[in-house]
């Protein structure tokens, strides 16, 4: 399932419903096609890095895996480091919530 810190509507219409035996959950596009990896218009603050988008998706109880799709083994290497620090400090949610509440109001002509 598609899963970032823009689109999060899962965590409401998909999460709670899932049984107790979650079934196994494959999420994709953490870094919203490296649009959270860009800031958006008037954003002010700093913007994430890559390992931050897979340490939020992958943060979620309900997430097992999350594919990457990185373009050198160097961007590999940073990713699983990223990854291998653990989840995201609450603070840090935070911020990506924020932030990719700011993506995704840059591109409401999708909706």
């Amino acid at each position: 399932m598609r899963y970032n810190a823009a689109p999060r509507g899962a965590e409401e219409d998909i999460f709670p419903y899932l049984p107790a035996s979650d079934p196994g959950v494959v999420s994709y596009t953490a870094t919203r096609w490296g649009k959270l990896l860009r800031a958006p218009r008037g954003w002010k603050g700093r913007v994430p890095a890559a390992g931050e988008c897979y340490r939020f998706v992958l943060g979620n109880p309900h997430v097992d895996v999350c594919l990457t799709a990185p373009r050198s083994a160097r961007e590999l290497s940073e990713n699983l480091a990223a990854v291998a620090t653990g989840p995201l400090a609450p603070e840090e949610v935070d911020f990506m919530g924020r932030f990719g509440d700011a993506a995704r109001a840059q591109q409401r002509f999708f909706l």
